[in-house]
């Protein structure tokens, strides 16, 4: 814990409000009825999802494009994805916005969290203790599986949709 302590306020709030993301997203996105509590448990999965995506911006240590990575095209990507689906949700369109959500939590936030263990990050160093190769392996066996994964969703979500 002294790792996240340590680290820059933007790291602690990215990190915190990710991990609400990852625990309450489910609540929100699978939840049957589209009462008072979806609507409450989902206005702030989408306000949590926004802070994540907007303080990735400030971290930049794996800085490939200056200091933007790979991955803050994922950031890019949720706040496209978020707007749309509050959008979907404004005009009725509630099967393309519950579609595009699970995707985002799916796809974006289980990716994200795994890339947020390679050997170098912050979060390999609080959960692991060091940096290790072995971890690196698992990370890239997840990401393989979750990348043919969400490459399926996304044709299947594009079909039914007609996004594309």
């Amino acid at each position: 814990m002294e790792h996240f302590l340590a680290a820059p306020l933007y790291i602690q709030i990215h990190a915190t409000f990710a991990l609400y993301a990852l625990i309450v997203g489910p609540l929100a996105i699978y939840r049957k009825r589209r009462d008072i509590l979806h609507k409450t448990i989902g206005y702030s999965w989408i306000i949590s999802m926004v802070i994540v995506a907007i303080s990735s911006f400030w971290i930049s240590s794996f800085g490939v494009i200056g200091p933007f990575s790979p991955i803050h095209l994922l950031s890019f990507w949720t706040l496209f994805v978020v707007f749309r689906a509050i959008n979907f949700a404004r005009i009725g369109k509630i099967v393309a916005h519950a579609e595009m959500l699970r995707w985002l939590y799916w796809g974006g936030l289980w990716v994200a969290f795994a890339l947020n263990f390679l050997p170098g990050r912050m979060s390999n160093r609080i959960v692991f203790g060091r940096d290790e190769a072995e971890v690196m392996a698992i990370v890239a066996i997840l990401l393989v599986a979750g990348t043919f994964l969400i490459a399926s969703r996304w044709r299947g979500i594009q079909r039914r949709l007609s996004l594309g």
